[in-house]
């Protein structure tokens, strides 16, 4: 890494010279905090992957969840009884007609 010298390069002014020196120093500076960055980045999505895939899971564990509460609760079973029957009747009312 360059610390604050100038590159050799042929040049007809001095403020060229110095400019150039400068930007290079500039740019091996800013490099390693770039890629810094970038896997910074890189960590972050990853972190984000797994968190989805977390609330996912999570979601399908309420649902099984719900799902097994909902079987237990009587008014619930009484409610499901009913649109159930009403469903029935409906598929009799279409294959009657039909």
């Amino acid at each position: 890494m360059i610390c604050g010298r100038l590159v050799p390069v042929k040049f007809k002014s001095r403020r060229k010279f110095y400019l150039t020196g400068r930007l290079i120093f500039f740019i091996k500076t800013l490099a390693p905090l770039l890629k810094a960055l970038g896997d910074f980045t890189f960590l972050l999505g990853l972190l984000a992957k797994i968190l989805e895939l977390l609330l996912k899971t999570l979601g399908q564990f309420a649902k099984t969840l719900g799902v097994f509460v909902k079987t237990f609760d009587p008014v619930h079973r009484k409610r499901a009884f009913f649109t159930e029957s009403i469903k029935i009747r409906l598929s009799k009312l279409k294959t009657d007609t039909l």
